[in-house]
């Protein structure tokens, strides 16, 4: 008698039992009862294998060019989580900016928000 079972290591096997009555019908039944059990491993499919290559994630730059003296790296950012505020300065010029800061806050963030003001402070003007 055949039939298919379940083991822990290995998904599928064939294990064969001996017949009590019929046991020399086959060379299968005669292993078997030589043996008293054998077992059969079937083959698994290969695993496809993850080898993408994994891109570098960009980073975002933390010093920029002053929108008043034109310099470029001059202006540094600096973060007080504790009051939650942002302040970005021109380290030749001494321009600065301050702002509120969320928890998603990068120094690009409080540039950008530094060239919009002086932008709409332009246009007022």
């Amino acid at each position: 008698m055949h039939y298919i079972k379940e083991a822990r290591n290995k998904p599928y096997q064939i294990i064969c039992q001996p017949r009590i009555k019929d046991t020399y019908h086959s060379l299968t039944n005669l292993l078997c009862f030589e043996s008293n059990l054998f077992i059969f491993a079937m083959a698994r499919r290969k695993s496809r294998s993850n080898n993408r290559p994994v891109k570098p994630k960009l980073k975002l730059d933390t010093v920029f060019r002053c929108p008043f003296c034109q310099l470029e790296n001059s202006v540094g950012c600096s973060f007080d989580k504790d009051l939650n505020i942002g302040e970005i300065s021109c380290s030749i010029c001494h321009a600065g900016y301050e702002t509120k800061l969320t928890p998603l806050t990068e120094p690009i963030d409080i540039y950008c928000e530094w060239i919009d003001e002086c932008e709409r402070v332009n246009q007022k003007s």
